[in-house]
């Protein structure tokens, strides 16, 4: 690590990593568990994503687009999965839009990683 700002998406994966552990050790019997779980595994990939991209800059042009491309999904399914939580933590039935909503996240994320609308450059920076 080339400063102290490249350390920043280390934390928050680290952080998000150990609340995904907790959220795992509860257990994945009850829908609310489940949910969480989850909107932690998409916010755990996208840091990740950023930890990769911030501390090896130097990689090839291929292999940060390939993250860049691969972090799509996770925070586009981040609003959905998000939205599951809070339908599971109120006690909300399911209705229509919760069924249907993951639709827009599939579809931008396929758009997202298989063509250059989303994703198509990156600006390398010095740290």
């Amino acid at each position: 690590m080339s400063n102290i700002y490249s350390f920043l998406p280390f934390v928050a994966f680290l952080s998000n990593a150990v609340l995904l552990g907790v959220g795992l050790h509860r257990g994945m019997s009850k829908r609310v568990h489940r949910d969480y779980v989850y909107f932690m595994a998409c916010v755990t990939a996208w840091t990740f994503g950023d930890f990769l991209n911030w501390n090896w800059s130097q990689m090839p042009h291929e292999f940060t687009m390939t993250i860049y491309r691969l972090q799509v999904p996770a925070y586009t399914f981040l609003a959905y999965f998000f939205m599951r939580f809070i339908y599971s933590m109120v006690g909300k039935e399911e209705d229509w839009f919760y069924k249907n909503f993951y639709v827009i996240p599939l579809t931008v994320s396929l758009v997202g990683v298989f063509t250059p609308y989303m994703v198509y450059s990156y600006t390398p920076v010095w740290w």
